[in-house]
């Protein structure tokens, strides 16, 4: 079993950005390694006959394997490589990579107005989680610009994170929308930006 993870204190000003990372993490699950991992922090962790509630949104790469997510909303889908799944506040989940096989999980702990301002504007949705074809260069990418950032911390780290993050999600979007709607999302960060600036 291989783990990267970081858990921050995210103090007031941080929350005062609009968007913010709580946690961060990439962990290989070998086939029949015990799921999930131990060492979290008491309010992540959950067993399967449990499942568990977070106060966050969460998203989640598969780069290898499967196995299944299930929501009270969704109920239990499968999930393959190369799929990202988000979990929503206040809403009940569980997962678990298939024994036999093991999964390689890479994932982002969030939160904000401007997180609540996506699901409120239809991006994201508790309905319909999961993005398949996600194991893309550009995407990993991204995580690993996050994984150097939690390693290192330079001056300001938690507020490049935050754009780091909200380009990922933009492009987790752009590859479930497939080209629908991508104008309405760009413009919505444009104006945000604007409004970032002028703060």
């Amino acid at each position: 079993m291989f783990m990267f993870r970081k858990y921050l204190i995210v103090l007031d000003n941080d929350k005062k950005w609009g968007f913010y990372l709580n946690n961060i993490g990439r962990t290989v699950i070998d086939k029949y390694d015990g799921y999930p991992s131990k060492n979290h922090p008491e309010n992540y962790t959950f067993t399967w006959d449990k499942g568990r509630i977070l106060n966050e949104f969460h998203l989640v790469l598969i780069t290898n394997g499967e196995g299944i997510f299930e929501s009270e909303i969704t109920g239990q889908v499968k999930i393959s490589h190369g799929d990202t799944f988000f979990l929503f506040p206040g809403i009940w989940h569980r997962y678990k990579p298939k024994k036999e096989i093991g999964w390689t999980e890479h994932w982002i702990g969030f939160s904000g107005n401007i997180a609540h301002d996506f699901m409120r504007n239809g991006f994201l949705n508790a309905k319909d989680p999961i993005i398949s074809k996600c194991d893309q260069h550009f995407i990993l990418n991204h995580f690993n610009t996050l994984f150097k950032l939690f390693d290192e911390q330079p001056f300001g780290y938690q507020r490049i994170a935050s754009g780091v993050c909200l380009q990922l999600i933009a492009e987790l979007y752009n590859i479930k929308s497939g080209g629908t709607n991508i104008d309405n999302l760009t413009l919505w960060l444009q104006r945000l930006n604007t409004q970032c600036i002028a703060i």
